[in-house]
């Protein structure tokens, strides 16, 4: 069992102090499942009184220490984007954002919105209906499973559908677009667009 100390404790009204309101959204804690979910209210508001590993054996604190048992994960669960290893944390609620540099960016289980900056990016979709806009950089996006929007933009972008039914469209670079197992919908942009698809995909267009 995993065990936290309580410091310096004292009683104030809900939404005073360090108090949190909020739900605290475990995946299911009446099975004993206490791993926290993205936007749980326990994330990043409890109190640091020393280190050491969570109920995984996961560092903690990572950033600001969680309230729990669990330290949720800055990074992805999955940790490996066309071989490499991610570093933008996916955040606890919002949008993915990359940097002006070279980025790996890996979604989360969920429906997430993942824009990259300027850099020469990996992008990775993990899961849920995502919608991912590359940078300015030559990018490569890869969707997930489910039903995706992927959107190139000015660079040279490598966009890879998932096995779901995706939206992909090409930016004004000159792009590859690559459909994959689903009926995806792949519309190339104002380059001159690399375009593969399956014959069950309903629509290919590359200008």
């Amino acid at each position: 069992d995993s065990q936290q100390e309580i410091a310096n404790s004292a009683v104030t009204d809900p939404g005073f102090g360090s108090n949190v309101t909020g739900p605290a959204l475990l995946v299911d804690p009446a099975s004993g499942d206490v791993h926290e979910q993205p936007g749980s209210a326990t994330i990043d508001h409890g109190a640091l009184v020393g280190s050491g590993p969570d109920l995984d054996g996961d560092l903690r604190p990572q950033g600001p220490p969680d309230i729990g048992a669990d330290e949720y994960a800055l990074l992805s669960e999955v940790s490996m984007c066309f071989g490499r290893p991610a570093t933008v944390k996916a955040p606890p609620s919002g949008p993915i954002l990359g940097t002006s540099g070279p980025d790996v960016i890996i979604g989360t289980p969920g429906p997430d919105t993942i824009r990259s900056g300027g850099g020469k990016d990996l992008i990775c979709s993990l899961g849920g209906r995502d919608v991912v806009r590359a940078g300015g950089g030559p990018d490569k996006v890869r969707g997930s499973g489910d039903p995706d929007k992927l959107f190139g933009a000015g660079g040279r972008d490598l966009l890879f559908g998932g096995p779901g039914r995706d939206r992909i469209r090409g930016g004004s670079g000159k792009d590859t677009i690559l459909g994959g197992a689903g009926h995806d919908i792949v519309v190339g942009g104002v380059g001159a667009d690399h375009c593969e698809a399956a014959k069950r995909d309903r629509t290919v267009s590359c200008e």
